[in-house]
């Protein structure tokens, strides 16, 4: 690969034979793993997959599931938001504020937020006592 110029995006040295997509020619699709690379598998079309935001601590998770389940059924069968807790009361937010908890995953595309619907809901962490008292404390001494 040479690269063309600081505007524009690495160009194959020579064509390769196989389909073009805008100039760009590609012959086989490879991903790069740990191990080095390894084909290309092609999704299961039945299968829709989606980004959900835990809308306390701005965590990303993909979930993934048929078509027709609707995104609370794969929430709740998948859950990995440590923020929330999954008996709580919760929805799920599209970009523009709506709730789609209740769609199916393949009526709406883009990034959703989950969001409890009472704030008290959050799962905190236990504070330590170093949290709560900070060392400036135990080397202060007072006077009357």
């Amino acid at each position: 690969m040479k690269k063309h110029d600081s505007k524009t995006k690495k160009v194959p040295d020579e064509p390769v034979s196989g389909h073009r997509y805008q100039g760009i020619a590609a012959k086989k699709s490879y991903v790069k793993a740990e191990g080095g690379s390894s084909r290309y598998k092609a999704q299961d079309p039945s299968t829709c997959m989606r980004v959900i935001r835990d809308g306390h601590d701005g965590q990303e998770f993909i979930i993934s599931g048929d078509r027709g389940d609707t995104f609370a059924q794969v929430c709740k069968a998948n859950w990995c938001f440590e923020s929330v807790n999954r008996k709580s009361k919760w929805y799920i937010e599209d970009e523009h504020g709506n709730d789609v908890s209740d769609n199916p995953l393949q009526s709406v595309d883009g990034v959703f937020v989950l969001i409890p619907a009472y704030s008290s809901e959050i799962q905190k962490e236990e504070p330590n006592e170093s949290d709560e008292y900070s060392s400036i404390h135990d080397s202060v001494e007072y006077y009357d």
